[in-house]
């Protein structure tokens, strides 16, 4: 019976569903006050340098404007001693970028080829995990056409670039705006949709005081009476076909100050002179809450749920922006419509990652790894990037020093090994040698006790059911169990031994790798546990797999296993 375990392991790991990485990016500005040292990367799955340019000669990759090869070839190493996770990327044009030499570009193939080559080139040699095109005013249907030309030969490029390194394939996005169309172009959806990872939906700097005499929304959610919102051009990128879980919302951390024709009148819509605060009305977070915590007197800013934005009038002066209220709606309203996530622009102009922290919900429930007789379990970070877990002593609780000592223990190979040996035989007795036969259906690694000689004890059976008269199966009309753990029944309703053995093979590979399930790995980060092990199997680096913080002495029996499997499995 164990050895059948660790054969149906193999066949069960194609069967869970694949699921994609929630996207927490974020743009720098290497123009911005910020120091790369400074930036708190832990808040974030992926960071975006901005912004290179294009050599209007050649069409190579430029950072000539601003004289910022020196962050550009320190940002990845930097950013990862905090978050060594961290995808970083690097982007390509947004309010920088000369877009007549985009268009060029992107109108001829040699000029094209020259673009991808750099690009590619560039990424690797400055460690960037990833490309972003931020080409967000394509004037003609020309352009429009272009791009879709260049986004298949650069994704082509990408493809066989990673093939003949060996290096992980990089990921590339395109910021878009937040409407598909732009006047009477639109976007080459299906080529976006084909070769991107994700398209970042610049969703802000709808209204702005240079270009518009009365006060608006510039990054307005919703928009009961119009066309400038969040929502509207989400659900027309969802119309015309691109899935949500390729749409990251973007979420300004900036904000425009508009100055009132009549200061009596300060509504949205309200007449207006043009900028105030500064020469095109922009203004930080930062310095928008320094304005507003020095000459205003005690007040505060208003949030209008109806728009999702907040702001704040003195005197003539009018300014509109997000604050934490309106970006903690924004990023539930990612959740709710299933998007991949968001990404800031840019980081800046945060006040002390108020809104970073905001938009990751810093020590929210998310982040609560489990709960035990001792307490809740709290995924946390040092200052120096350490993961670390935090237990939380409940009230209630029973257990003290001893049963803390016990969890401090290292888990070695040998360990580890003994742990699965248990684990297993405890299956056995279940399934085979006790006189009733038990589905335990929630086999996961938090009802797994350890005694003090670190022997596994199968615990909870609080959702255990019986199967009656020798049956292999049953059915059920509640879904139970622990996800990442559970098996086909969710779609049945059916349970039985097998049930089980999968949750024990996906508490197997937790074991053997010191992985979390909840977790999504490969260079793309969009492979489940299940699915990960599966890829590095099939390419025989199973060894990957294994735990990188332990030695190898147990690398000889992994590999005699590994071989025995997957003779068994063919």
């Amino acid at each position: 019976m164990t050895a059948k375990i660790f054969v149906l392991l193999i066949f069960l790991i194609t069967l869970n569903l694949r699921a994609q990485a929630w996207i927490k990016a974020a743009y720098y500005d290497c123009t911005s006050q910020l120091p790369v040292p400074s930036i708190n990367s832990a808040l974030f799955t992926h960071l975006y340098y901005g912004f290179a340019d294009i050599n209007s000669s050649n069409y190579q990759l430029s950072f000539d404007l601003f004289s910022n090869d020196s962050t550009v070839s320190t940002f990845t190493t930097t950013i990862k001693r905090k978050n060594p996770s961290v995808i970083t990327l690097l982007s390509i044009g947004l309010a920088y970028g000369n877009y007549s030499t985009f268009s060029l570009m992107a109108s001829q193939p040699s000029y094209r080829e020259s673009f991808i080559r750099s690009s590619i080139e560039t990424a690797r040699l400055y460690g960037f995990g990833g490309l972003d095109l931020s080409w967000l005013w394509p004037n003609t249907s020309f352009d429009m056409k272009n791009i879709g030309v260049l986004l298949d030969e650069w994704r082509a490029a990408i493809n066989s670039e990673s093939r003949n390194t060996s290096e992980p394939r990089l990921v590339l996005t395109m910021a878009v705006h937040h409407m598909p169309i732009i006047g009477s172009t639109s976007f080459p959806v299906d080529s976006i949709l084909r070769n991107i990872d994700w398209a970042n939906i610049i969703a802000f700097d709808y209204h702005v005081p240079i270009k518009e005499n009365v006060t608006g929304n510039h990054a307005a959610l919703y928009d009961p009476s119009g066309y400038f919102s969040a929502d509207s051009g989400i659900k027309e990128w969802l119309r015309r076909g691109f899935p949500a879980s390729k749409l990251v919302l973007g979420v300004p951390y900036h904000g425009y100050a508009w100055t009132l024709l009549n200061p009596n009148d300060n509504s949205i819509g309200a007449a207006a002179l043009g900028p105030a605060l500064t020469k095109d009305g922009s203004a930080g977070y930062k310095l928008i809450k320094s304005f507003i915590s020095g000459y205003g007197y005690g007040a505060t800013s208003t949030y209008n749920a109806t728009y999702v934005v907040n702001y704040f009038t003195i005197g003539s002066i009018w300014i509109n922006f997000d604050d934490v209220e309106a970006i903690r709606t924004k990023i539930s309203y990612v959740k709710t419509k299933q998007l991949l996530g968001y990404i800031s622009f840019q980081l800046g102009n945060d006040d002390n990652w108020q809104l970073s922290q905001a938009a990751t919900r810093n020590f929210s429930s998310e982040n609560r790894l489990g709960e035990g007789g001792y307490g809740p379990v709290y995924k946390g970070k040092l200052a120096r990037g350490q993961e670390i877990a935090v237990k939380r002593l409940s009230k209630t609780s029973h257990q003290g020093l001893k049963e803390f000592k016990n969890e401090k223990i290292e888990l070695n190979w040998e360990r580890r090994v003994h742990i699965i040996e248990g684990i297993a035989q405890g299956l056995l007795y279940l399934q085979e040698y006790s006189n009733l036969t038990i589905i335990h259906r929630d086999i996961k690694a938090s009802n797994i006790l350890l005694d003090n000689k670190m022997k596994p004890k199968i615990s909870d059976f609080g959702m255990a059911r019986i199967l009656q008269n020798e049956s292999k199966e049953a059915k059920t009309g509640q879904i139970v169990g622990t996800y990442g753990y559970v098996p086909e029944y969710v779609k049945r309703g059916t349970y039985s031994m097998k049930y089980d053995v999968y949750s024990f093979g996906v508490l197997l590979l937790q074991i053997i790798s010191g992985k979390k399930n909840t977790y999504f790995y490969g260079s793309s980060e969009n492979l489940n546990l299940l699915e990960y092990a599966y890829d590095l199997w099939k390419m025989e680096n199973g060894m990957e797999f294994m735990d990188e913080t332990l030695d190898d002495s147990f690398s000889s029996w992994f590999e005699i296993w590994a071989y025995d499997v997957k003779i068994s499995y063919y």
